[in-house]
């Protein structure tokens, strides 16, 4: 895992994060997939932000440079998981400026002990079709493939 910038702290959003998270989510979206099958509206995703960082049941963390403010974010929620009743976590989206990547793993290794505190018995991450390298990551850092998503518009 390469060392966190000394410069570059991981910590919970705020909601005086709120524009520049969903400016990034923004980017996300438009930088994946995901622009052509769910696309992105930015006053729901203000609305969905704000919950992230308010709601007890779910966490937003970014990296904040202190060069370059928040350059990255990673979403995650817990819920009960419908077969088990366990508690689990999945991330909701993950996201790094691509000038920076490569410290990413950071804001997971964050999630993860906040799931692990949260009493989550597993975390879940997905992995875009379009992002091959982001699923071969998942399974080098011991993440295991357990299933695949379709859609069909309605």
């Amino acid at each position: 895992m390469p060392a966190l910038a000394s410069a570059t702290v991981i910590r919970r959003a705020t909601l005086d994060d709120l524009q520049r998270v969903v400016g990034m989510f923004a980017e996300f979206v438009s930088s994946s997939q995901y622009a052509r099958y769910v696309g992105n509206d930015s006053a729901h995703a203000t609305k969905m932000m704000t919950r992230i960082i308010e709601g007890a049941d779910c966490a937003l963390f970014v990296a904040d440079s202190s060069d370059n403010g928040v350059i990255g974010m990673l979403g995650v929620m817990a819920f009960i998981q419908p077969f088990s009743g366990e508690l689990v976590a999945s991330e909701l989206f993950w996201w790094l400026d691509p000038k920076h990547r490569g410290n990413g793993v950071w804001l997971l290794r964050r999630a993860e002990n906040w799931a692990r505190e949260y009493g989550a018995k597993r975390l879940s991450m997905m992995a875009p079709i379009d992002k091959q390298r982001v699923a071969e990551i998942y399974s080098a850092i011991g993440y295991q493939e357990v299933e695949r998503v379709f859609q069909r518009d309605l």
